[in-house]
Parts: C-alpha cells; structure tokens; sequence
C-alpha cells in the first residue's frame, strides 16, 4: 500500500543527497536541492511581499539623511574619529539628494540631517532651500554640533518651522573641555555653539515661536558625568523641546555600569523623568545598562512624585508651565498655517525608537516606516541594523522605485524576523532589541 502511495506522490532524497526525487502519478522528476529551496523561498517571498504586516509605508516616511561623515569637531568618543581622511570627505550624491529621493520626499513627514555635521557639507545651504521651497509639508530636523549654525541658517529654519537638535557636551566650558573637546579650540567652539544657540533662542522669542526651542544631547562620561544635573538646568532655562542624555558605550557594557557614580546618575535622570511626566521630555536609555536599568527603575516607580518635588526644587519650577502636549500643538498650530504636515507625539519625539504592539508583544517599529541614507550611498532602514544595501543598485532610467527597495526581498525578511522576535543583525545597545534586554518605553512617564 505505502508503494502503491509513493508511486502517487512522494518527495524523497537521492542516495548521495544530491537531488530531489519527487514522483507524481508514477512520473519522477529530479531537482537539485538548492534549486528547490530556491523555489520554496520565491514562494515564501511573493505570499510574504503582499502580506501588508511585512510591507513598509512609504507614506509619511520618516528619513535619515547623512549629507557627509565630516564634521567641524574633534569630540574624543564620537565613532567617527576613527574615520580615515577619505572616507570622511565622502558626501552625498546631488544626483539622490535632487533626483532619485523626490518620492520619499513627497511622501515623507519628517527628514533628519546629519552627517558628520550637516553645516560642513557643500550642498547643505541649497538642499534645506530646495526642500523648503518644493516641500513645504516636509519637516527637517536638522543635528548639529551647533558649530555652523549661523544667523544665514537660523534664518532658514526659523522662516520654515523646521526643527533642531544641538549636541553640546557640557554645561560650562571647563566640562567641554574636560569631557569632549580639549585646549583652546574645544573652548572656542564651546563659545561660539553657545552664541549661536542663544541668538537662536532670542529670535524664536521675538517671533513668539519658543515652542520650536532646539532639542539638545550631551554623552556622558567620567568627565561629564558630575555636570548632569546643571546640563538639564541650562536646557530647562533654554526651554528645551527635549533633553537627551547618553551613557559613554565605550566605559560601560549593557547590563551594568562600570562607574559606581553612573548608577547613582542613572537613579537621578529616572528620578527626574518621573518629575517631569506630561511636562517636558527627557531620553536617556538609549546606552543605558539594561540590567542596572531594571533594577532601578523598581525602586523608583516606589517614590512619589510630591517628594521628587521636594528633592528638585530648582527643576520642579522650571518645570511648572511647562507642557509637552501644549507645545506640541502650538507647533502644529504654527505649521498648518505655514501648510506643513503635522505630528504625534510619537512622530515628533520618537521619531526613530517606536514600538508597536502585535498579538500582545512589543516589537521595533522603524522597518516599517524609516529609511537611513549614508554619505557613500549605503542604506537600510535604521543606523543600528548592520546590514545595508547600496542605493545606486537600485537606479533603473535615472530614478528609483522605492516601493521596490523598502519591499525587496531582504527588507521583507528582516520585518518578518522582528515581528516575531528575531532581531538577528541589530546591534545590542539599541533600547528596543530585547535579545539583549528587557524592551522599556523611552517615554514611560509621558501619558498625553
């Protein structure tokens, strides 16, 4: 009987392993193996490539534009440093920045420049204009050292409702020096970001538009590490649209600080993230340990906001009329007027950390709705996925089907993976990969 069935249909190996024998009605046909895994994959990759959980929305996608890796600073912990001559005078293409990306431009919500320093590169100046003028509803966010942001393009951001965000690495010029940049050139860019910054800031304030204060960073070090508390001070004096602090990766691992004095800073930014709430947005567990984190946190979530109040008198009151979602809505206010798209919460503030609930787990969203393009025309969907393509094998007649890149067979394969918990080639310290560490929300205390 089991010869009979077989003689009707069966798959079977060869002798050697080789070949797949499959026999229908008594006809036997033989595959090589791979050819028919090829075939199983294509399969797999059409059911999949339709399948509207995998697939990317190019609509309102939000883009990452790296327009060079130079930069006009010499912070001693950035990546970059490590660059050779060559390859950080790489630049973007005019050929993607005015051409091949028109469609995600006309589909985006919000594109960060970056680089390096965007100030540094050529085409900076013309492509915030070309930008601004054909694609009024686009938002950029521009992130710089603050360096180069002169009045010429604080003009240009002020006139367009663009956003900023400025890493300056201390408080005070003794910190900077210490902490980022050292001798009399790390002082005199120290200055003169802050010039630039506080011109910024008494112009939104005559125009009434301090609603668009710039979001500002600093990495915290040994060096740095005891400023804390001031930087937070002087970005609340600021009125900072966001504050965001990040752990050194290079003096701690990911499950616990090296430095006994970072834990008890680590305690105090999650102190004062639960003082701050609705109230201002404050991020700091992008290369925080996880584990450390964790623990922390329980004890934390035990402390009642009216004694963190207490604790924090000097911040609680600079705090007090502060709103997250009030700004939020002036600045849509503003930009409906000037006919730009507006934004969420979630848009706005994680922009490029968003999670998304499926069959009651949580998982990384920015596959779905990013796109990450490098100065050497490397992309993928995110700065911490490993992997990338090359944007010039996409070019067919000049232009580039995007719907095509975002949906290739390996962008497909990724969101299938994530979706169901394999996060194979995202690095480690990134605060939504849970194969390294519990997945917590970068804004736990903002319920707006």
């Amino acid at each position: 009987m089991t010869s009979i069935l077989q003689n009707i249909f069966s798959v079977r190996n060869d002798e050697r392993k080789i070949h797949k024998i499959i026999t229908i009605a008594g006809v036997k046909i033989k595959f090589k193996r791979n050819i028919l895994a090829n075939l199983r994959d294509n399969i797999t990759y059409i059911l999949d490539k339709h399948n509207p959980l995998y697939r990317s929305r190019i609509k309102d996608i939000t883009i990452r534009m790296r327009l060079t890796n130079n930069c006009n600073a010499k912070c001693k912990f950035c990546s970059q440093s490590s660059f050779s001559e060559q390859r950080k005078q790489i630049q973007a293409e005019n050929d993607w920045l005015y051409k091949w990306c028109k469609p995600l431009y006309e589909n985006g919500r919000l594109m960060m420049l970056t680089g390096g320093d965007p100030f540094v590169a050529r085409e900076c100046k013309n492509f915030i204009e070309f930008i601004s003028k054909n694609y009024p509803h686009l938002t950029l966010l521009l992130e710089s050292n603050g360096i180069g942001f002169n009045e010429e393009y604080q003009k240009l951001v002020t006139d367009n409702l663009h956003l900023t965000h400025f890493s300056i690495n201390g408080s005070n010029v003794e910190t900077y020096k210490n902490a980022c940049w050292g001798g009399e050139a790390g002082e005199i860019a120290f200055y003169k970001t802050r010039r630039n910054i506080e011109n910024f800031l008494k112009t939104l304030k005559e125009k009434n538009m301090e609603c668009f204060a710039p979001s500002v960073s600093m990495v915290i070090n040994d060096e740095s590490n005891d400023d804390v508390y001031n930087y937070i001070k002087l970005a609340l004096e600021w009125k900072c649209r966001r504050i965001g602090l990040f752990f050194n990766l290079k003096e701690n691992d990911m499950k616990y600080f090296n430095n006994p004095k970072m834990s008890e800073t680590l305690k105090m930014l999650l102190e004062i993230e639960k003082l701050f709430g609705n109230r201002v947005f404050i991020a700091f567990r992008l290369y925080s340990p996880g584990v450390e984190a964790a623990q922390l946190e329980k004890i934390v979530d035990k402390i009642p906001v009216e004694e963190l109040k207490r604790k924090y008198p000097e911040l609680e009151e600079l705090v007090k009329n502060r709103s997250i979602k009030k700004e939020l809505e002036e600045r849509n206010r503003l930009r409906r007027l000037k006919g730009k798209k507006t934004f969420s919460f979630e848009n706005e503030f994680n922009a490029f950390i968003r999670t998304k609930e499926y069959k009651g787990k949580t998982h990384c969203d920015i596959p779905w709705n990013c796109i990450d393009i490098r100065p050497d025309g490397r992309l993928n969907f995110c700065s911490w996925f490993r992997k990338y393509k090359n944007i010039h094998s996409y070019v067919k007649n000049d232009q580039i089907d995007w719907e095509t890149v975002l949906n290739d067979r390996e962008m497909i394969h990724y969101r299938k993976n994530i979706i169901n918990g394999v996060y194979c080639g995202c690095e480690g310290y990134c605060p939504v990969n849970p194969t390294v560490h519990d997945m917590f929300a970068p804004n736990k205390y903002v319920r707006l």
